[in-house]
C-alpha cells in the first residue's frame, strides 16, 4: 500500500525533534563515542611495541644490504638501535607484515597514500622482485629521513595512526549502538502489532540488553569476547508467518519472503561434480545465508526472493550533514529494489525538515524531491523510544507500526 503524497508529507512533519530532543540524543550518542575513547586512549602501547621487536636480525654491518636498503653507513652513527629506524630489505624481502606495517604507520601517510607510494610494502605479494622491493625500501627509508629533517620524529605517527583507529572505532561503536536501537524498535512495534508473531531471533530464544538508552546497549554490546559480543547482534527475525526482517548493512534493513528456501537440515555425500549441499538448522539461518548471498545483485535478488521493504538506519547527529545522509541512503532506487525504501534517521529537526530560516534559507529541506527514492521516513530517536519518545510522539510510533504491519503481512 503506497503512501500518498499527503501522507508521506504528514508522516515527515510528524519526525520533527525539539532542540532539547535533539540535544538529548547527540549528547547520548557523543558519550557512547567518548566511552570507547577513552577506554582506548588509556590502554597500554604494548601492541605496538611487540610489533617493532619482532623482527629477524638482520645484518646491519653489511654494506651492500645497507646500500640495498637505501642507507648509509653515516646513517647509523651513534644510532643503538637501527631495526627501530630504518626498515632493512631483508626484513622487508622476508615479507614481515607486521614489522613493515610498523614503518609503513611511520611514514604519516595515509592507507591510500602508502598503496600508492609503496604498493609491494603494502601487500602481501610475494611474487615481486627483490629488486622492485629494494626500490621502494630505499623510497621508504629516504621519507623517514625527510621527516627527521623537519624535526620530527617518525615513529610519533604511531600514535597519530592508533588515534586514526580509535576514531573510526568509535564511530563503528555508535553504528553499531544505533542499528540495536533500530532492531530493538522492530521488536517492539511487531510484538505491539502481533503478539508472538516472532518466531525466533538469529535461531536462539529472544534477548535483549537489560537497558534501552544508547549508553546501556553500548555496555551491553561491548562487554566479554570477540565471539559473546558477536553473539550479541541481532541479525534476523524469523517471523510465523514465514516473512522475515534482516538487519545487515546496505541496505541496513530488509522485510522479505524468500521464494524457495530448505526449511530443515539437510545433507548430501560428495562426489566429483556435484555441488555442495549446504545445510541449515533453522529456517532463519537459511533465509539469511540466501539473503547475504544474493543481497549486493538485485537481479539475483528477484529471482530468490521477494522483498516488501528495505531501509537504511542513519546514526549520524551532525546537522549540516544531511544531504550527505540522503546521498548515502540513495545507494539503490526504489526501482532498483522494486519495493518500498524507507530512512530512519537519528537527528531530524524541524529545521531539515521544513528549510532553514535567516542566515540557513538557503538549505533545501527534507520536503523537496530528493526524497522521492523514499516511501517513508521515520525518526529513529522517536521508534527507538528508550526516553519516552514513543509516548511524546505516539502518532509517530503509530505511523512506524501501521507501515511495518503492512510490509510484515500481519
Amino acid at each position: 500500500m503506497a503512501l500518498s503524497f499527503q501522507d508521506f508529507a504528514d508522516q515527515l512533519s510528524r519526525c520533527a525533534q525539539s532542540d532539547e530532543e535533539a540535544v538529548a540524543f547527540m549528547e547520548a550518542f557523543a558519550r557512547v563515542r567518548l566511552e570507547v575513547i577513552t577506554k582506548a586512549l588509556t590502554a597500554p602501547l604494548d601492541a605496538v611495541a611487540a610489533e617493532t621487536e619482532e623482527l629477524i636480525a638482520p645484518d646491519w654491518s653489511d654494506n651492500d644490504l645497507l646500500a640495498e636498503s637505501g642507507i648509509r653507513r653515516d646513517d647509523l652513527a651513534g644510532v643503538n638501535d637501527p631495526e627501530k629506524r630504518y626498515l632493512h630489505i631483508e626484513v622487508a624481502v622476508a615479507r614481515r607484515k607486521s614489522v613493515i606495517s610498523v614503518f609503513l604507520d611511520m611514514t604519516g601517510l595515509s592507507d591510500k597514500q602508502r598503496g600508492d607510494l609503496f604498493p609491494l610494502l603494502s601487500t602481501e605479494r610475494r611474487e615481486a622482485e627483490r629488486s622492485a622491493i629494494a626500490r621502494e625500501v630505499q623510497r621508504l627509508n629516504r621519507h623517514l629521513d625527510w621527516i627527521r629533517s623537519r624535526g620530527v620524529q617518525p615513529e610519533a605517527f604511531l600514535a597519530y595512526h592508533r588515534n586514526l583507529g580509535i576514531h573510526g572505532a568509535s564511530q563503528n561503536a555508535g553504528g553499531a549502538v544505533g542499528g540495536m536501537g533500530a532492531a530493538l524498535a522492530f521488536m517492539d512495534a511487531l510484538d505491539e502489532i502481533s503478539p508472538g508473531c516472532i518466531d525466533t531471533i538469529n535461531g536462539a530464544p529472544p534477548f535483549a540488553p537489560p537497558g534501552r538508552s544508547p549508553e546501556e546497549i553500548a555496555e551491553y554490546l561491548f562487554a566479554g569476547s570477540e565471539k559473546e559480543r558477536e553473539a550479541k547482534r541481532i541479525r534476523i527475525l524469523a517471523l510465523t508467518n514465514g516473512r522475515f526482517v534482516v538487519f545487515s548493512s546496505d541496505p541496513d534493513v530488509s522485510i522479505f519472503m524468500p521464494l524457495s528456501l530448505p526449511m530443515s537440515a539437510t545433507s548430501a555425500s560428495k562426489g566429483k561434480g556435484r555441488p555442495k549441499v549446504v545445510t541449515y538448522t533453522s529456517s532463519a539461518e537459511a533465509a539469511l545465508a540466501l539473503y547475504n548471498k544474493v543481497r549486493q545483485q538485485s537481479a539475483a535478488r528477484r529471482q530468490s526472493l521477494h522483498e516488501f521493504a528495505v531501509g537504511e538506519v542513519k546514526t549520524a547527529t551532525d546537522p549540516s550533514n544531511l544531504h550527505e545522509r540522503l546521498a548515502l541512503g540513495s545507494r539503490e532506487t526504489k526501482i532498483e529494489v522494486n519495493c518500498d525504501r524507507f530512512l530512519l534517521m537519528a537527528l531530524l529537526t524541524k529545521d531539515l525538515i521544513e528549510g532553514g530560516s535567516g542566515k540557513r534559507s538557503g538549505r533545501t529541506p527534507l520536503q523537496n524531491r530528493d526524497t522521492v527514492r523514499f516511501s517513508d521516513v521515520f525518526n529513529l530517536h522517536f521508534a527507538w523510544g528508550w526516553d519516552g519518545a514513543r509516548k511524546r510522539h505516539p502518532e509517530h510510533w503509530e505511523a512506524f507500526k501501521a507501515r511495518l504491519k503492512d510490509w510484515c503481512g500481519l
